[in-house]
């Protein structure tokens, strides 16, 4: 560091005058020497810059040693960084110990190299963790507005986009306007800005309305270019919210309508067909416009309805009233859900005439050796004995077809569905063997509850009381409340549950053991008896007494003075139910009042059929609808007695404005045969990272333990090699083009109207350094070819246009086309190089 105001530039001076008369050399010494001393690193220099060697950026070189050992200690001398700028930085170097920027900045520092860091856990096979989404949308019809109030000052007022008067209307207290220039009530629409100047102010307090009778809100809510608009629905009648996510334009019939996706959907209501939604444009920080939509009501179907419970699909449909000749029908399709009831059901599959004959005094009845191993006799209970076959896919008739049908018939005929008849076979420890059947409809078990009236303030739980008529002879049904009403906790939905034992029960969340109160256990159950108790289902293990038993698995829950559910002892809907002796339903709750519950059905009955052949020359089968329409706010009356005999009778319905797509799988996380590996011990776990990087493992790998190696972590690193390809001379006389296909490491993920590949372990950058990617490339994902546009980083790129599907866990395949030399002498053409890695811990 240079010296001001040097000393040696007044030695002379300082000198008697003799002396520098008579002894000039020794005047030329003393100022050389003072010289000597000044220059940088000697005594003078020292002692007068000492303070400002303290700083890293002015010190002297032998002194960076002194900073490096005292700031850097643990960092190798031979970084390629500037040491100054090390020292002034390492405290936020510190700081960002054990993150992904500390690791990239000490290679930096120390290699000069660009990593990527790769976490195994990422790949996991991981149960029940891929992300399902159903897409849910509204629709509206394309016009919209939004309203502003004057002040009777404000002529320029903000609109949702750039508008012309084609597309837009302005409207004062519901006074169209002119889009005029001139005249006092005119008004002019910027054509590059999104606003509407007025000739003159709208006096104060008027109302002024912008509705926009075409608009650009699908492409603006679709970009993807990260500008996408972003509105925040609301349903002004049912209260339901959502925020946008893309939109595309559809055709409902005769309407162009505008379709938008929606996410962060209220979970309690949804939006009801035909009501005003109003979404919220925010700009410019807070400001913000309220859009006025109107979302879709068209008709969507007209039909007649039908049930029942307990049918199977193919089963048969008979007339009853009328001979059935030339008229063949079945039931198309049924509701087997199990949303209305169980769909699957055990029936005792023993024929009895396998065991007549038998002594009761003898020690083995023969029945099948699965049930009971040891033999059964007349000390065991037949409960305990009995096999079962499974009746499955009951539910509701959703509709009946016509198979064939040859006769006029002169008068409505009445249809009957036959419930399902269950053929089983049956043999017995002897050797002796028997088929038969039974009608599920004999079984009598209730099948269909009617909520007429879900009354008020009920919990779920509450348990349901069935009272059989005088006459009948049904027993074992039980049922309780499974889902309520937001509004007023009414009841919504039922669920049916195995019948109960005696008394009730208490257990405790964590324990195996039930204690009872008023309960037979050690008459009404035995090991290996399946029982409910709360929703928790639970296998016999042991029985104490009569109040106490074990299960197989802990309690989850404590449940107080519960009922006890028993599996197999009759069926779930009891038994020996009638049609026509069905029984009333009362509710057990503590606080829940004035519902009203009716049983409308017993397996294989209580189905209501209208005939739909051609008995009569002229009637209606079905009717087409040609022209949806549009905007119902009720239900319209389908009026035909006009027509033909006026006894046709019709019901519509309407279709909703809010619609719900089927579901997919967006992630692969949790899927089996897909990119995911099993968790093990050392790498694919939850703390385990990858290096990526072309510098010797044993380089780096006690610099990054010694620094910044977060405690409890393992470390592998992936050593990026590449090949080298010698130059290679052709031998003939031909030139033609060749296209290259390379599989790039990793995998990406792209989504439907995206540009964007989003990568997992790639090297997008080391492949575009070595010529395996360029820009303007082309790459191939889940079979659609696309054009490289912008290479980002190692795990990013962007293509030209968008892909049109989502498709995840892809490989990435580059497809270059070169002219490669054939047969000629003079022309030498390059490899592409190719990249391998091995893995270091």
């Amino acid at each position: 560091m240079s010296i001001t105001n040097k000393l040696s530039t007044v030695v002379r001076e300082q000198l008697p005058e003799f002396i520098r008369a008579d002894y000039d050399t020794f005047v030329a010494f003393v100022e050389a020497y003072y010289e000597y001393l000044e220059q940088t690193n000697k005594a003078t220099d020292f002692g007068r810059n000492l303070l400002n060697y303290f700083d890293v950026d002015d010190t002297l070189t032998d002194f960076e040693e002194y900073f490096r050992r005292k700031f850097l200690q643990s960092i190798p001398a031979e970084t390629l960084a500037n040491k100054a700028f090390l020292v002034k930085h390492i405290k936020d170097f510190w700081r960002a110990k054990g993150t992904e920027k500390a690791y990239r900045f000490l290679f930096r520092a120390l290699y000069g190299e660009e990593i990527e860091i790769f976490y195994p856990k990422d790949n996991i096979l991981r149960l029940s963790a891929g992300k399902w989404v159903e897409r849910q949308s509204i629709r509206f019809l394309p016009d919209f507005y939004h309203l502003a109030t004057g002040n009777g000052t404000t002529k320029v007022f903000r609109l949702f986009e750039v508008a012309s008067p084609s597309n837009l209307e302005v409207y004062v207290n519901n006074v169209l306007q002119t889009s005029n220039c001139t005249t006092a009530n005119g008004y002019t629409i910027s054509p590059n800005d999104p606003i509407v100047t007025f000739n003159t102010a709208p006096a104060n307090n008027s109302i002024i309305k912008l509705n926009y009778t075409a608009s650009n809100i699908i492409e603006d809510i679709s970009r993807t270019d990260g500008t996408q608009v972003v509105l925040s629905f609301t349903g002004e009648t049912s209260g339901a919210t959502a925020i946008s996510e893309n939109a595309e334009e559809i055709i409902v019939g005769l309407l162009n309508v505008n379709e938008i996706f929606i996410s962060n959907i209220s979970k309690e209501v949804s939006f009801i067909q035909g009501e005003n939604v109003t979404g919220k444009y925010f700009y410019e920080g807070t400001n913000y416009l309220t859009l006025y939509f109107k979302s879709l009501s068209v008709l969507k179907e007209i039909n007649i309805v039908s049930g029942g419970a307990g049918f199977k699909s193919g089963g048969d449909v008979v007339i009853t009233t009328t001979p059935n000749t030339g008229l063949t029908m079945a039931i198309g399709t049924v509701n087997s859900t199990g949303s209305i009831h169980p769909n699957t059901i055990n029936v005792n599959s023993d024929i009895i005439s396998l065991y007549e004959g038998k002594t009761i005094s003898i020690s083995d009845y023969g029945f099948p050796a699965t049930v009971i191993p040891t033999g059964e006799n007349s000390a065991t209970r037949i409960v305990d004995a009995l096999s079962y076959a499974s009746v499955t896919g009951l539910g509701p008739i959703s509709n009946v077809v016509i198979l064939s049908s040859t006769f006029e018939f002169s008068s409505l005929p009445t249809l009957n569905a036959v419930g399902p008849t269950v053929a089983f076979s049956s043999s017995n420890t002897g050797g002796g063997s028997a088929t038969g059947n039974t009608s599920i409809v004999t079984l009598g078990i209730l099948g269909k509850i009617n909520v007429a009236n879900g009354g008020s303030n009920y919990t779920v739980g509450d348990e349901l009381n069935f009272q059989t008529p005088s006459g009948g002879s049904g027993w074992g049904a039980y049922a309780r409340v499974s889902g309520l009403h937001s509004s007023n906790n009414g009841i919504k939905t039922i669920q049916f549950a195995p019948s109960r034992l005696l008394g009730r029960a208490n257990v405790t969340a964590s324990g195996v053991t039930i204690v009872g109160t008023g309960t037979s256990f050690d008459t009404e159950l035995r090991i290996g008896d399946k029982i409910e108790i709360s929703n928790q289902t639970r296998f016999i293990n042991a029985i104490s007494s009569a109040t106490s038993a074990n299960v197989n698995v802990q309690w989850t829950a404590t449940t107080s003075n519960a009922s006890i559910g028993i599996y197999d002892r009759t069926y779930i809907g009891g038994e020996l139910y009638a049609q026509h002796l069905l029984p009333t339903i009362t509710v057990t709750s503590a606080t829940g009042n004035n519902s009203i519950l009716i049983s409308e059905a017993i397996y294989g009955d209580g189905e209501s059929l209208l005939a739909d052949a051609e008995f009569d020359p002229g009637q209606i089968r079905s009717i087409l609808l040609t022209n949806p329409g549009s905007q119902y706010e009720t239900i319209p009356t389908i009026n035909l007695t006009g027509l033909g005999n006026g006894l046709a009778n019709a019901v519509a319905t309407l279709l909703s404005s809010q619609f719900t797509y089927e579901g997919k799988f967006i992630t692969t996380d949790g899927l089996l045969s897909s990119d995911r590996r099993i968790q093990d011990r050392d790498y694919y776990q939850n703390y385990s990272y990858v290096i990526q990087s072309q510098t010797d493992f044993n380089k780096y790998s006690q610099v990054l333990k010694d620094l910044i190696h977060p405690s409890g972590t393992r470390m592998f690193a992936e050593y990026m090699i590449q090949k080298t390809v010698t130059p290679q001379r052709a031998t003939s006389a031909k030139t033609g083009q060749v296209s290259r296909e390379t599989t790039l490491t990793g995998t990406v993920n792209v989504a439907n109207a995206s540009i964007v590949v989003t990568g997992t372990g790639t090297l997008f950058n080391v492949a575009n350094t070595n010529g395996t990617i360029t820009i303007g490339c082309s790459v191939l994902v889940n079979n659609e070819i696309r054009t490289v546009n912008n290479i980002i980083s190692n795990t990013s790129l962007t293509v030209t246009s968008p892909f049109t599907y989502t498709s995840n866990g892809n490989t990435i395949v580059t497809i270059v086309t070169v002219v490669e030399a054939i047969q000629t002498e003079n022309l030498e053409y390059l490899q592409t190089e190719n990249e391998e890695t091995l893995l270091f811990n």
